[in-house]
């Protein structure tokens, strides 16, 4: 475990402070739920996310969950990670259902709808930070087994691909491991049927969370899928309005993590946005400021 993550289980208050609150302290839950007044509105997000969807059976608490963020006074609590195989880490489940028990537990203090939301990083173009699946080792050797298709493009998201057939090898090393657990034929069912060749890994991904914990209510949000982007339109003019300012604020924050003894995971570079543009193809580009426009990466044209 990181020493940061260690700090803030272990309760110290600066690192708490940064992170906005302790969620474990009743009035750190209290003040965060009585702030959903000061966010904008927008009418019909919970029907876009429905949209996104497509034709994938939703259960009855996330049709309930979706209805209800078409209301003002919903309060949605959000977590998320990127699209790792069959799931990915362990720690993706714990982080999901730790969402899952907040959300009930602030619904049950502020009389008020409060629904989990999982947000699948898909724009990530790292592929190989989530085509890997491991279980613990078997005393003989580590157990692990790396997707690794031939037709991944560097800089391209991960969330545009489409499994190959190497993905049925992946799921015979997973079943083989899962041949001792008490409920292997359940979810070895439910990884075969979400994880097909042809089904882009973004779908196949909110299908298996859909199955497994889609009856506590859990909705999964894409924010690039199309019935969803017009939703942040206002987020991306006021970013590259007030750019320097967002840079300038992401700088103090890094050097409060800094003061604090930690080590920064991500650096601003210069003249450059934390926001990517990402083309048809599913490939991003880094937003650069130039003079009284911007460039997309290393293109010669100004916008």
């Amino acid at each position: 475990m990181s020493r940061l993550a260690g700090d803030y289980v272990d309760g110290r208050k600066n690192v708490a402070d940064f992170l906005g609150g302790d969620w474990r302290n009743k009035k750190s839950r209290k003040h965060i739920g009585e702030r959903r007044s000061s966010f904008n509105f927008l009418p019909g997000l919970g029907s876009a996310i429905r949209k996104s969807y497509g034709d994938l059976a939703i259960p009855a608490a996330v049709e309930k969950n979706l209805a209800a963020l078409d209301s003002p006074d919903t309060l949605a609590i959000v977590t998320g990670q990127q699209l790792g195989l069959f799931g990915g880490p362990l720690y993706t489940l714990y982080k999901t259902l730790t969402t899952i028990y907040l959300a009930r537990e602030l619904q049950r203090e502020t009389k008020c709808n409060v629904v989990p939301v999982f947000w699948m990083e898909t724009s990530d173009a790292d592929f190989k930070e989530v085509n890997k699946v491991a279980f613990p080792s078997d005393n003989v050797q580590p157990r692990s087994h790396i997707y690794m298709p031939e037709d991944i493009v560097a800089g391209h998201i991960a969330g545009s691909h489409k499994l190959t057939r190497g993905i049925i090898e992946a799921q015979d090393y997973v079943f083989e491991w899962m041949k001792a657990l008490p409920l292997k034929k359940k979810f070895a069912g439910i990884l075969q049927g979400c994880y097909q060749p042809g089904t882009r890994i973004v779908d196949a991904f909110r299908d298996y969370f859909n199955q497994i914990l889609g009856e506590t209510g859990l909705i999964m949000f894409d924010a690039i899928d199309p019935n969803i982007r017009s939703f942040s339109n206002e987020f991306w003019k006021r970013s590259l309005t007030l750019s320097e300012k967002l840079n300038n604020t992401f700088k103090v924050s890094s050097k409060e993590v800094k003061n604090l003894g930690y080590p920064l995971q991500v650096k601003l570079r210069d003249n450059t946005l934390p926001i990517f543009r990402i083309d048809r193809k599913g490939k991003r580009h880094r937003i650069r400021r130039f003079e009284d426009g911007w460039k997309l990466g290393l293109k010669r044209q100004i916008y």
